[in-house]
């Protein structure tokens, strides 16, 4: 799936200068707590990494967000998946992933435990 050129921002040391990107804090969309694990970052529907943003859906950020609690360890397929059908979570799962790569980031499956998070910078060490 292709992507539209105003889903992703990229502003060199400055992120949130202006627009929809300028607003809001960085929470958790389950808890309202701030999230920030490492060099990955919530801020409002943006997925922040590496100088570079995306915009995800509700849908996408909830489990996004799910992945990025547990980073950099693995988090199991059952908190990932919370009550969504299997079709639905793979479409959403597909999605992410490809808006993800975008700010250097991947989504690995670690068989017979759930889903990695890891930044491009990082080894991967399953």
């Amino acid at each position: 799936m292709a992507h539209d050129e105003s889903e992703v921002v990229v502003m060199d040391g400055e992120y949130f200068s202006e627009g929809e990107a300028g607003r809001g804090g960085c929470v958790c969309p389950i808890c309202g707590s701030r999230l920030q694990r490492g060099p990955i970052e919530i801020k409002e529907r943006y997925v922040v990494a590496n100088g570079k943003m995306v915009r995800l859906s509700p849908a996408e950020l909830l489990i996004f967000s799910r992945l990025l609690v547990g980073f950099p360890e693995p988090v199991a397929r059952e908190v990932v998946y919370d009550g969504l059908d299997a079709r639905t979570f793979n479409t959403h799962i597909c999605h992410i992933r490809q808006k993800v790569a975008i700010v250097g980031l991947r989504i690995k499956t670690v068989y017979g435990v759930g889903f990695r998070l890891l930044d491009s910078q990082m080894e991967a060490v399953a």
